[in-house]
């Protein structure tokens, strides 16, 4: 029965990043005023209002958000990804990923979403 439960552990980490990894909840601000001094490859899950530009997308507390956290959304399995295109604007959404440096700065890179 253990091997059983081992094996549908490992499945399960396949279908979804998020099991697979342990992610430390942090808030948006927390994140904006911190990002230099976590340590890259840190997995963190952030929640916010996200605008996706391509493969990339800002992550902001509101539309008129001037200082957004930088998302690599590439890596994204297809159907998160396929669930940004129906957003208008901003989507509201739970991302966890590692801390990384994406465009110019220190950001995420985007391993699981929910859009909420």
């Amino acid at each position: 029965m253990k091997k059983y439960l081992i094996a549908a552990a490992v499945l399960a980490s396949l279908a979804s990043p998020s099991l697979a990894f342990s992610y430390k909840v942090m808030s948006l601000e927390d994140f904006k005023l911190d990002k230099n001094s976590i340590e890259v490859g840190t997995r963190l899950e952030l929640a916010g209002q996200l605008q996706q530009l391509g493969e990339l997308g800002m992550l902001k507390d509101g539309l008129m958000d001037m200082s957004p956290v930088m998302v690599e959304l590439k890596g994204l399995p297809r159907e998160q990804r396929k669930d940004l295109l129906h957003c208008a604007l901003l989507c509201s959404v739970i991302i966890r990923g590692r801390v990384d440096k994406v465009f110019t700065g220190q950001g995420l890179v985007g391993e699981d979403l929910t859009v909420k």
